[in-house]
């Protein structure tokens, strides 16, 4: 058990530790605090924040559609390539309910990033 704790753990930090700067929600980061490794509370917690993460994407991607409607064309193209980087890099064959975690993180992360991406473009930082 303390095995599995550990690697969990290990997952957790690495897969949280490029985007953590910017973008988990403090609801987040304490309910994978309480979760203690346990399978079930920590794919709530990622659910959870990957609805409000894609409610974000959306608003700052409407936003920049709406502010630049004369590259509209480019940013639905480099959406669709966002979308087809989450799928090569965060699906694979994993069935268990770990592998399915690990990739609902994935995607949580990649997520994170696009909307920070989206944030600084509409901040003008990028």
């Amino acid at each position: 058990m303390r095995f599995v704790s550990a690697i969990f753990g290990c997952i957790v930090a690495l897969g949280s530790s490029t985007a953590f700067a910017d973008g988990y929600s403090a609801v987040y980061t304490q309910c994978l605090n309480n979760a203690y490794g346990d399978l079930e509370v920590t794919k709530k917690c990622v659910s959870t924040e990957q609805e409000k993460q894609n409610k974000l994407l959306k608003q700052y991607y409407e936003k920049i559609l709406e502010n630049n409607s004369q590259h509209t064309t480019n940013i639905k193209q480099q959406r669709q390539l966002w979308q087809s980087q989450v799928e090569q890099r965060c699906y694979s064959a994993l069935k268990s309910d770990f592998g399915k975690t690990k990739q609902a993180k994935c995607q949580l992360e990649m997520t994170m990033n696009q909307v920070a991406y989206y944030k600084s473009k509409q901040l003008g930082l990028s």
